[in-house]
């Protein structure tokens, strides 16, 4: 079995839920209360992944990082060592998805070989934000794809760091 170790960044604008969504996935737990995250939140996961027949065990450092707002990008240097972005916007606010392009953006400027993920988290409050997942793979060879998420309901996290972290192996 290969061993692997992956760092994946979440980016988005405050208040997404991207803390949420890696607490959930590496805790199994959830909390209402907001607390803003001051810089970066590192988590670690060890997991086993299986994909027809190739296994691996990954060691999963997830970055959850300060959010931005419009015209303020992650620094730089967080995303050094990087190998894949989870970009998270809110489904009940559509000006995240306004600022999804700067995201994109940030990470185009950084390496266009990296993949991301999108993921519309709060989707259990009803959205409010629909994406063409069709028409981002088109337009960028490295997106993974669109997932609608919840970390309250633990509807498809799983899926969306799964589906990244394979990206990153095969």
């Amino acid at each position: 079995m290969k061993k692997y170790i992956k760092k994946i960044l979440l980016i988005g604008n405050h208040g997404v839920g991207k803390t949420s969504l890696a607490t959930r996935y590496v805790e199994n737990k959830f909390s209402d209360a907001y607390l803003s995250t001051i810089g970066v939140n590192i988590m670690k996961k060890n997991l086993i992944l299986n994909d027809q027949g190739n296994v691996a065990a990954v060691a999963l450092m997830l970055w959850d990082v300060e959010g931005a707002n419009k015209n303020q990008n992650v620094p730089l240097h967080y995303a050094k060592g990087c190998n894949a972005f989870i970009v998270v916007i809110d489904a009940t606010r559509p000006q995240t998805a306004e600022n999804l392009q700067q995201h994109l953006e940030y990470i185009h400027n950084f390496d266009v070989a990296i993949p991301f993920i999108i993921a519309i988290n709060k989707s259990d409050l009803g959205s409010t934000v629909t994406l063409d997942e069709a028409a981002f793979q088109q337009k960028y060879s490295n997106c993974v794809g669109i997932v609608y998420t919840s970390a309250k309901e633990d509807k498809n996290v799983e899926e969306l760091f799964t589906r990244i972290t394979k990206r990153t192996i095969w």
